[in-house]
């Protein structure tokens, strides 16, 4: 098993589904969140970070820079699906 840890954040229900199935299926423990509310809870354990750009009530870059502040460690994607 591969024990690490990743994070998505996303909004979109079908996509965030979708990268956690695929994560889990590569052996990484998946958190996937709708928001950033619950990433203090849980910021110790994450090794890699995929966060969308522009979440619906919040902005994807303030998520990252409190993730960073929290985890250091903490490898960051951050995606979007606008242009």
């Amino acid at each position: 098993m591969n024990n690490k840890n990743i994070l998505i954040l996303e909004d979109n229900e079908d996509f965030r589904s979708s990268l956690a199935i695929e994560f889990e299926e590569k052996g990484l423990n998946v958190f996937a969140l709708e928001n950033s509310d619950k990433i203090s809870r849980i910021n110790n354990f994450i090794d890699y970070a995929i966060i969308d750009l522009r979440l619906k009530n919040e902005n994807g870059i303030d998520a990252i820079e409190l993730l960073q502040d929290l985890n250091p460690s903490c490898k960051i994607v951050m995606l979007t699906g606008y242009p």
